[in-house]
């Protein structure tokens, strides 16, 4: 079995090397110049998807709990909101990514609608 060495070479020998090979096979090297920046990458495309989803959820969380205090009995509408902050802050605890905005949209959302 071989085994093959890894061979360290700059940027400028592999572009030497490939130019060598272009001309060898009849075609044109290309000229080397600035890469395309790519628009977006994938990580950046999660960052702002996991921000916008985070302005959703707070945001339904404070419709939810507004609703529920306008349309349940008021006692029951404070258990279920006291219930999903409490819920909210376990799992601010546990390092769950939407979490804070859970609690925060239901804290807000029942301080809303205790004091209209």
């Amino acid at each position: 079995m071989k085994r093959s060495a890894t061979v360290e070479e700059t940027p400028e020998e592999v572009l030497a090397r490939l130019e060598q090979y272009a001309t060898s096979i009849g075609i044109t090297p290309p000229w080397p110049g600035d890469a395309p920046v790519p628009l977006s990458t994938s990580r950046e495309l999660r960052r702002i998807g996991v921000e916008a989803m985070s302005y959703v959820v707070g945001l339904g969380c404070c419709i939810a709990a507004i609703f529920a205090y306008q349309r349940l009995d008021h006692a029951i509408a404070i258990a279920i909101i006291v219930g999903c902050v409490l819920g909210g802050a376990l799992a601010m605890s546990r390092g769950v990514p939407l979490a804070l905005w859970w609690t925060v949209g239901f804290a807000i959302g029942g301080a809303l609608a205790r004091l209209s």
